[in-house]
């Protein structure tokens, strides 16, 4: 399974099991509050946080599939370099 990386401007969360953070309601509680904002980082079509996050979430992830070339040419046209994960995090404070 993939690690998601999940961003709380204090803190990151790495989740590598969505379904298991997606059925603990006690585990989501801890996790997220409506007070803070969070910057969802997957190197994949992002899915199911919107149902799990209630306040202000913004994604850094793919929107197609089918690219295939060397991975610093696919994290640069997505948008996962180092500077554009900055920049993002920059854009939302």
């Amino acid at each position: 399974m993939r690690p998601i990386i999940i961003i709380q401007y204090t803190a990151v969360i790495l989740v590598t099991n969505f379904n298991k953070l997606y059925l603990n309601d006690k585990l989501k509680e801890k996790l997220f509050n409506d007070q803070s904002k969070y910057l969802v980082i997957e190197a994949a079509y992002s899915v199911g946080f919107s149902d799990i996050v209630k306040s202000p979430c913004h994604y850094v992830s793919m929107s197609s599939f089918g690219k295939s070339a060397p991975y610093k040419d696919i994290a640069k046209d997505f948008s996962f370099t180092e500077e554009d994960i900055v920049k993002k995090i920059k854009e939302i404070l």
